[in-house]
């Protein structure tokens, strides 16, 4: 007479995690919600849900909640501000294997969100987009930045001279705040609190940055 196989005991950490294990797609929850731009973390156990969310949409969600039967235990995100420390990808998770989604450039403001071991929810200043990022890559006391890269590519040197050990890779939208000016290289304070010397025709003062047409903003970018 044969035995049915007994199903493996879960480990002790599968245990812990079973309570908030099951992720709540909000795209029928709140009316115009765009995982783009919009943060709505849910996780559901059973009648239990609990998570983070942006505070317009808090009110809906609980309104859900209530109509589902479920105990909500639900927090409305508090924003802090930062800056980028270093440019480079959004991932559309917690970790280099995700999905890049976006991208942020050097100097940029964004608002973390969440907080997942060494990884920052943040969501982007100009466009309001959503992924996530190293928090190695962000710092919360970021001078004012005064001027912005209008060259596709350019570099910050350790001293006024190309021959200089490059700090950082610049490239057209980084944002950095001008020390002093000089007719070769101006003196710039990067994000992450180093000063370095840029060359004088890579950057311009913010309030000065040229409006122009899709199409003439885009004509430098040809064959990139």
């Amino acid at each position: 007479m044969s035995q049915r196989a007994t199903p493996p005991s879960p480990s002790p950490e599968a245990a812990a995690a079973a309570p908030l294990a099951a992720r709540v797609d909000p795209d029928r929850l709140v009316s115009g919600y765009d995982a783009r731009h919009h943060h709505l973390e849910l996780r559901r156990a059973g009648r239990d849900l609990a998570g983070s969310v942006d505070a317009w949409a808090l009110d809906a969600v609980r309104a859900w909640a209530a109509r589902e039967g479920l105990h909500a235990r639900l927090e409305a995100v508090v924003a802090r501000p930062a800056v980028v420390t270093r440019a480079g990808g959004l991932r559309a998770g917690p970790s280099a294997a995700a999905s890049t989604v976006s991208e942020v450039r050097l100097g940029e403001p964004v608002e973390v969100l969440a907080e997942e071991g060494g990884w920052r929810k943040v969501r982007t200043g100009p466009d309001r987009y959503l992924g996530w990022m190293p928090g190695e890559r962000l710092t919360a006391a970021a001078p004012e930045a005064t001027h912005a890269v209008t060259l596709l590519r350019s570099h910050a040197y350790a001293a006024p001279r190309v021959q200089g050990t490059v700090l950082a890779r610049l490239a057209w939208g980084d944002r950095l705040r001008v020390r002093e000016e000089g007719a070769a290289f101006h003196e710039v304070l990067l994000p992450d609190g180093r000063t370095g010397f840029v060359p004088a025709p890579a950057l311009t003062p913010t309030g000065e940055v040229p409006l122009a047409s899709p199409l003439e903003s885009w004509r430098p970018f040809l064959e990139t």
